[in-house]
């Protein structure tokens, strides 16, 4: 089946979703050419410490992302009871939206794509986008064989903005936030014990 249609799809925590998020989508709109941007939660079982409840993160990234109609909150990996592993879910997107589909991912996450579920089925049948912060990625993979390998399969998007969730939930700093989100953060009192 040709597919002439395109998903950006960006996985993670967003617990909170942050302006930094938010950018994300934002300038890969500024590069390329899509019909939606997916902002996928991980499900709260992924082991990641802290993450506040699924319906939570999925909500404030709905707010956050509102306005925006080619922005999809995707629930998918909230719904399976077991984590398969990211080609599997990239596989489940790519026929529930009948496009081509961009995983989108941080340089710290394409540093070990070599280390997940079914990684050599990953690199070979998608196309990435890495957000490039302070450290260049093309320097990084020089010692890294299977993404030497792959290297083509990556396009760079450079990014100025060092922002992490955790940035938040440590220091409570309302301006990372949109100020929605930061009105149900405060609402459903999330966030409020010390990290």
């Amino acid at each position: 089946m040709v597919k002439d249609r395109t998903v950006v799809v960006l996985g993670g925590a967003f617990n909170p979703p942050t302006n930094a998020h938010y950018r994300l989508y934002q300038e890969t709109k500024k590069v390329l050419q899509f019909d939606h941007f997916i902002y996928l939660p991980v499900h709260v079982n992924y082991p990641k410490a802290d993450l506040v409840s699924n319906h939570h993160r999925l909500s404030m990234l709905e707010i956050m992302t509102q306005n925006d109609q080619d922005v999809v909150v995707e629930g998918y990996e909230l719904d399976q009871l077991t984590f398969q592993g990211t080609y599997h879910t990239l596989k489940a997107l790519e026929k529930k939206y009948k496009a081509s589909v961009i995983f989108a991912l941080g340089t710290d996450q394409a540093m070990t794509l070599k280390n997940w579920i079914e990684a050599e089925r990953l690199v070979n049948e998608f196309q990435f986008i890495v957000f490039e912060r302070q450290a260049r990625f093309k320097d990084l993979i020089q010692n890294d064989p299977f993404l030497q390998r792959v290297a083509g399969r990556f396009m760079v998007i450079e990014m100025d903005d060092e922002t992490a969730s955790i940035d938040y939930r440590t220091h409570k700093n309302y301006s990372l936030l949109h100020p929605n989100v930061l009105e149900y953060i405060k609402t459903h009192h999330l966030y409020e014990d010390p990290v």
